[in-house]
C-alpha cells in the first residue's frame, strides 16, 4: 500500500524560551495528506483554517522533496541520511493471488514500507534525531506512528532515543479499535512505551493522539527543552481501506454534502477533524493554544526583558 504523507510544521514549530539554552521543538506529521488537501495551497474544498494560520504566520517550504512512502522518508527524517545509505537487507514480498512469494535485496530502509512483524528496521548503529537531542538535554517524546522497525525490542522508540512513546509501531491501525490487520498479523498495536494501551479502546485515534500531545506539553518542565514528535494516523486509512472511519458519518454527510464523491466526503471529515473541528476541544486550535501557553509561561518566568521569537514552518513534503 502506498503511504504518502505530508509534513506540516516540518522540523519545527519552535517556541524559544528564555529559561532554556535550546528552543522547544514540536514536529506534527499528517499521514497521506495530499497537496490539494489544505487551504494554504489554494484548495477551497476542505476547510483547514488552523493549519492555514500556521502556514501564513510562518514559512511555507514547498521545494523540499523526499521518499514517496512511509518507512524510507521517516528513516531519512530520523537519520539525516538518504535511506539508500543505511545498509542492505533481504525483503520477502508476498502476493495473495495466486499465493506466491519472492525475496528482493533492497538498499537498507529504501523501497517498500515495513510490513507488520517484518524483521527489518533502521540499523542499531545509526544514531537517530531523538538520541542526539537527548544528549543536548532535550526531553524527547513520540506520539503516534513509528514504522521504522519493531521486530525486536531494541528497535522500538524508547530504545532509539525517545523517553516516552504513546502510539503504534506499524504502518496503520484502526481508528477505533487500534488493531493492526496485515497479512497474518492481527491484534492491538497501541502501546505506551512497551506496554499495550487498552484504556483508549473505542476512542477516535486523532483525538487520542492530540490529547496525549497536549498533556505532554502542559506537564512539561519549562526549564528543560522539549522535543515532541506527533505522528498522526490521520488522514491515512485504517485497516479496511474500503471503509474510511470518521467520528460521525451522518454529520459528515451534512457537513460535506457539496462534495460529490462519497469517499472524498469521508476523507474530508478526517481531514477536518485532524485540522481542528470546533466540536473537538482537543483539535489543532487547542493544540496551538497550548503551545502559546507554554510560550507565555516561559515569558512570565524570564528575567530578561528581551522577547523570544516564535518561528513556525510548514513544509509540503511526503513523509
Amino acid at each position: 500500500m502506498l503511504l504518502i504523507s505530508l509534513v506540516l510544521l516540518m522540523a519545527s514549530i519552535m517556541v524559544p524560551c528564555l529559561t532554556v539554552a535550546h528552543p522547544h521543538i514540536v514536529v506534527i506529521i499528517a499521514d497521506d495528506l495530499g497537496w490539494n488537501d489544505v487551504g494554504f495551497h489554494g484548495s477551497d474544498q476542505i476547510p483547514t483554517p488552523n493549519i492555514d494560520a500556521l502556514a501564513y504566520h510562518g514559512v511555507i517550504l514547498n521545494r523540499h522533496y523526499t521518499m514517496p512512502t512511509c518507512t524510507p522518508s521517516r528513516t531519512a527524517f530520523l537519520t539525516g541520511k538518504h535511506p539508500i545509505r543505511t545498509g542492505e537487507c533481504l525483503v520477502t514480498l508476498f502476493s495473495p493471488l495466486p499465493p506466491t512469494s519472492r525475496s528482493v535485496l533492497v538498499a537498507g530502509m529504501q523501497g517498500f514500507p515495513l510490513k507488520a512483524g517484518e524483521p527489518r528496521g533502521i540499523p542499531l548503529e545509526e544514531r537517530l534525531l531523538p538520541e542526539r537531542l537527548a544528549q543536548l538535554g532535550y526531553s524527547t517524546h513520540l506520539v503516534g506512528k513509528w514504522h521504522v522497525g519493531a521486530h525486536r525490542v531494541d528497535y522500538t522508540p524508547t530504545r532509539r532515543g525517545f523517553a516516552s512513546h504513546f502510539g503504534y509501531w506499524n504502518g496503520y491501525i484502526g481508528y477505533f479499535d487500534h488493531n493492526i490487520q496485515q497479512g497474518e498479523f492481527r491484534g492491538l498495536d497501541l502501546h505506551r512505551d512497551l506496554d499495550p494501551a487498552l484504556e483508549n479502546r473505542g476512542q477516535y485515534a486523532t483525538d487520542v493522539f492530540t490529547r496525549e500531545a497536549v498533556d505532554i506539553i502542559l506537564s512539561h518542565d519549562k526549564a528543560k527543552p522539549l522535543y515532541l514528535q506527533v505522528a498522526h494516523l490521520a488522514v491515512h486509512s485504517g485497516n479496511d481501506t474500503l471503509h474510511l472511519e470518521v467520528p460521525d458519518v451522518d454529520a459528515t454527510e451534512r457537513r460535506f454534502s457539496y462534495i460529490t464523491n462519497p469517499r472524498r466526503r469521508l476523507f474530508a471529515a478526517r481531514r477536518h477533524c485532524h485540522g481542528g473541528k470546533d466540536h473537538y476541544r482537543i483539535g489543532a486550535m487547542h493544540f496551538v493554544g497550548v503551545l502559546f501557553e507554554l510560550h507565555r509561561r516561559c515569558l512570565c518566568s524570564a528575567t530578561s526583558a528581551a522577547a523570544p521569537r516564535a518561528v513556525w514552518q510548514c513544509a509540503a513534503t511526503p513523509l
